[in-house]
């Protein structure tokens, strides 16, 4: 396990633990915003896609509470 010493760790004699979690949880956060892009992506009516894709981002952007450009960055790879 790889111990991190931070600057409040230093002045009260602490040492943190890496937070491995975190990087998990952010990839899982990142992998569910992802599949229900694809899943709003295939929804289609009369044979084409029945949401913008402006309308797509906005949606996720409001459901997982982040800004439209946070997650443009993460359907298109850019975290």
């Amino acid at each position: 396990m790889l111990l991190i010493k931070t600057r409040f760790a230093k002045l009260h004699g602490l040492y943190l633990i890496c937070v491995m979690a975190a990087k998990h949880t952010t990839n899982q956060f990142y992998d569910a915003v992802r599949k229900e892009h694809e899943r709003l992506t295939r929804v289609k009516e009369y044979g084409v896609q029945k949401f913008s894709d402006e309308w797509i981002r906005h949606k996720l952007a409001s459901a997982f509470f982040r800004e439209v450009k946070t997650i443009e960055d993460i359907i298109f790879q850019r975290v």
